[in-house]
């Protein structure tokens, strides 16, 4: 594969310790100090899960900013398991130095690629690959039958004079949303366990749990 694609490097800001209702809201607590400029309505957040770090969608957030609803986190099992988890957000990185914009063409070229996870007898194909400042991001429509995507028109109640409402623009497109019947998968290097050029298709490895919190 032409392109180098690594994970972004990042910066553990505090953690996941509670839950917050009944459909899927966190509580987070950070650690002294932490530059949370980062963390918004429409920014990734990274939890970190069996060490890596996996990219999650802030789409509500309290105005002091420890309680968060993730994209895909939408049930009060999902969100116990992530409690005690390290959250992170993307280091700075050096002007010049920026991995994203290496061999762009080449990544791009990786849509329309079949995926296959062998532990969750999974497969998808990419639809799109996205850039964010925290990294690039698959989204991938599963050809695989996929039993638990449940409907997210209902929504935790918050208190609207305590939710940010700023969403940044992203810098090619938007996140998929859940009624689209994709799933975003981190493009991760290590993960990727072969590609056959011929077949357009490759394997990929990914952190137990991934992918059912993400349907």
């Amino acid at each position: 594969m032409a392109a180098q694609i690594l994970p972004p490097p990042l910066q553990v800001v505090g953690k996941v310790n509670g839950k917050h209702g009944f459909q899927g809201s966190i509580q987070v607590q950070y650690l002294p100090a932490s530059n949370l400029g980062q963390i918004k309505k429409g920014n990734y957040l990274f939890v970190i899960i069996n060490g890596k770090g996996v990219p999650f969608l802030i789409t509500e957030i309290s105005k002091n900013k420890d309680v968060l609803r993730l994209q895909f986190i939408d049930s009060e099992e999902k969100a116990k398991s992530l409690l005690g988890s390290e959250i992170a957000i993307a280091a700075v990185a050096s002007p010049g130095k920026s991995s994203k914009q290496t061999n762009i063409q080449s990544i791009n070229n990786l849509i329309g690629f079949h995926v296959w996870v062998p532990s969750e007898n999974f497969k998808g194909e990419i639809l799109d690959i996205m850039e964010y400042p925290q990294g690039l991001m698959m989204e991938i429509k599963p050809l695989t039958a996929i039993s638990n995507i449940q409907d997210d028109s209902k929504s935790e109640e918050f208190d609207s004079s305590d939710i940010e409402t700023n969403t940044p623009k992203k810098s090619r497109t938007k996140a998929p949303s859940k009624k689209s019947n994709s799933v975003l998968i981190p493009l991760v290097e290590e993960w990727i366990q072969g590609i056959n050029e011929k077949e357009k298709s490759f394997e990929l490895s990914l952190p137990e749990g991934l992918l059912q919190i993400n349907l």
